[in-house]
């Protein structure tokens, strides 16, 4: 498999607007026809990922099942997951040239460090974490 960077255009609806979404360090996998997005990949940039479907809330709010994505000028997009089965989703598309090079950008995952899923650090946080 090829680890890129590439990006994928979001159609805001409630302004029309088009959010460029840029994802570092995935994985590139030619035949499929959809994402794969690892959240914890995503919140350790930031990204608030709130994957709990809205019916399953016990408190549900304007930020249930969504990701918020900050953005470089303070700026934030929140993206409103669906649900396809038991998977949550966002529709999302392959952007032109033009939306590429003028579209406002954000950043779904950190270009560095390296992205290891198997870091041993993760685990000893969580274990520090759960002894406090």
């Amino acid at each position: 498999m090829k680890v890129v960077s590439a990006a994928i255009a979001y159609d805001d609806p409630t302004n029309g607007e088009v959010k460029i979404l840029v994802i570092h360090q995935a994985i590139y996998i030619p035949t499929l026809d959809h994402n794969l997005l690892s959240p914890m990949q995503m919140r350790l940039n930031e990204v608030v990922v709130n994957d709990c479907p809205s019916f399953l809330d016990p408190k549900p709010h304007d930020l249930s099942h969504s990701i918020k994505i900050p953005g470089p000028d303070g700026d934030v997009v929140v993206i409103p997951l669906r649900l396809f089965g038991v998977t949550s989703y966002f529709p999302c598309r392959r952007p032109t040239q033009q939306e590429f090079e003028t579209g406002d950008k954000f950043d779904l995952t950190a270009e560095t460090p390296e992205w290891d899923p198997y870091d041993s650090t993760f685990a000893r946080q969580e274990s520090h974490h759960q002894n406090t």
